[in-house]
């Protein structure tokens, strides 16, 4: 949504399932944190996968020192200002609105395993005649042709469905949502679940004002080990660097789990087996959520106006 809709800013996905895309409004700022500090209904917080972007009602962004100066030194690198939907005066209106979406990643060219050979024999053929010392035998025996991309990558779909109910008086307005997401990735093992419930409201008598902008939800994220747990690149890097001649599955060779890994018969793996990492690293995360505000407002005299705000943020998750 950010994405050009602003001079000076820069987002990019990390393309990871509950991946947080990047976004900086100032360019590099230091090498530390460039994030921009992130306020939804007037309660600063940090940006996370835990907010159903349907509910938001506008964006702003605060690029310049002296307008972000009232968030003080946490809007050095910027400040974007969510504001989210409330209800409106008129009768009570329903909206259901529901997005499908397919993703597939676009495949490297590689080499087969009849090409991968050809090479491997000339640099064979050259140590020989180089004379260089610990070249014992030619690799034979190729009776394997692996894809690690279409064994490690898969077709992505990612569902999500939006119900709310809004609407309102002259001396009150309301407006509940109820969201959830499906997203499979598209690497294997790979997915995740969230159900966000918020609810905006605000109610007048006399000269008293009081409302709140909350919402509650959790997230469910298996994210196969790998790109944390391997410091490389992790298993995506693992895609290119594995050998064609490697199988996916090698169960005559006494591996461990069953997995192929290189040996005498189908070349010294360059990389670890994807598939094995997905398999047996995987992470499963659980995330319930509160976030919102809660206020009340006495209009005092025409001039005079006192309104208290009440913030909270509280994240639990459990591995």
């Amino acid at each position: 949504m950010l994405q050009g809709a602003a001079s000076g800013v820069s987002v990019r996905s990390t393309g990871e399932i509950g991946g947080v895309p990047n976004i900086q409004i100032r360019g590099t700022g230091n090498l530390t944190n460039n994030d921009p500090l992130y306020v939804i209904d007037g309660m600063p917080t940090s940006n996370d996968i835990n907010f159903n972007v349907n509910d938001i009602e506008s964006i702003q962004i605060l690029k310049d020192a002296s307008a972000a100066a009232i968030y003080g030194s946490r809007a050095a690198n910027g400040v974007v200002i969510i504001t989210t939907k409330s209800g409106k005066e008129g009768r009570t209106k329903f909206e259901f609105n529901s997005q499908i979406t397919v993703s597939q990643l676009k495949k490297i060219k590689m080499a087969k395993a009849a090409e991968w050979k050809a090479y491997y024999d000339e640099a064979f053929d050259n140590a020989i005649a180089e004379g260089i010392e610990g070249i014992t035998q030619r690799m034979d025996h190729w009776d394997n042709d692996t894809d690690w991309q279409a064994a490690y990558f898969k077709t992505g779909v990612t569902q999500n469905y939006d119900l709310s109910m809004s609407g309102g008086s002259k001396t009150g307005q309301y407006r509940a949502s109820f969201n959830y997401l499906n997203d499979s990735g598209t690497t294997i093992n790979r997915h995740m679940d969230r159900y966000t419930f918020r609810v905006n409201s605000s109610s007048k008598l006399w000269i008293f004002t009081v409302g709140e902008n909350m919402q509650f939800g959790s997230t469910k994220v298996r994210n196969a080990g790998g790109g944390a747990l391997r410091k490389v690149g992790g298993a995506i890097a693992d895609v290119v660097r594995m050998i064609p001649t490697i199988p996916v599955y090698d169960d005559v060779n006494g591996n461990e789990g069953g997995y192929g890994i290189g040996n005498e018969i189908h070349a010294r793996a360059l990389g670890a087996n994807p598939v094995a990492q997905s398999n047996n690293r995987d992470r499963n995360t659980e995330t319930l959520f509160i976030r919102g505000t809660a206020f009340a407002e006495a209009q005092i005299l025409p001039w005079l106006k006192y309104k208290l705000n009440i913030g909270l943020d509280i994240k639990t998750q459990v591995t």
